[in-house]
């Protein structure tokens, strides 16, 4: 299964993955974390995979390639990988990234209905399941407040979301719970998706 995490700028994407990639193994999951930010200059995580080594060029360039190459493909087919990437959407809508990836994380660091109308709108295009991930971690830090003092709204466009805060891991359970639940419905309409 790969996961591919994506969304704004400065969101705490990279954060997400190193921990989601951590709840995983402590829960069994044998999870292995690469980056596929051919930007980045410095890692706050060791990779299992990293893209650099093959590409150093603009996300538009690397990804379309790295998609079709046999050897990303087979470095990242065996088992459960959580793939980090750079910011923005736009290389996205002209990649084969949805092809390459069973679920997308969409990290957000606000609670507002146009991320989630995006997530749902992608989702549709794709057919691939997005989770809106709303990442509080900076609003919690400023404000000195848990996660259970934040709410989502009560919509159907935030009904594939969840709230979390990776610095402190809260908000995983139900990250990997509707994961799980949406690769297994994806994989029930004969997507091919492997669920765990």
């Amino acid at each position: 299964m790969r996961i591919a995490i994506i969304g704004q700028k400065k969101s705490g994407k990279s954060l997400l993955a190193y921990k989601l990639s951590c709840y995983l193994a402590s829960k069994g999951v044998e999870a292995k974390l690469a980056n596929f930010d051919v930007l980045s200059k410095r890692l706050a995580y060791k990779p299992d995979f990293d893209l650099r080594k093959y590409y150093r060029c603009a996300p538009d360039e690397a990804y379309p390639k790295a998609f079709r190459d046999q050897l990303v493909r087979e470095d990242t087919s065996k088992g459960a990988w959580v793939l980090d990437f750079s910011s923005g959407l736009d290389w996205l809508l002209f990649s084969e990234l949805p092809e390459f990836c069973d679920v997308f994380l969409f990290v957000v660091d606000s609670v507002e209905e146009k991320y989630a109308e995006m997530a749902k709108m992608l989702s549709s295009v794709y057919g691939i399941p997005f989770v809106l991930v709303v990442n509080l971690s900076e609003n919690l830090v400023s404000s000195q407040q848990t996660l259970s003092a934040f709410s989502l709204p009560k919509t159907p466009s935030f009904k594939n979301a969840v709230l979390v805060n990776a610095e402190e891991r809260e908000g995983f359970k139900e990250l990997w719970e509707t994961i799980q639940a949406l690769v297994g419905a994806s994989k029930g309409r004969g997507s091919g998706v492997a669920a765990f």
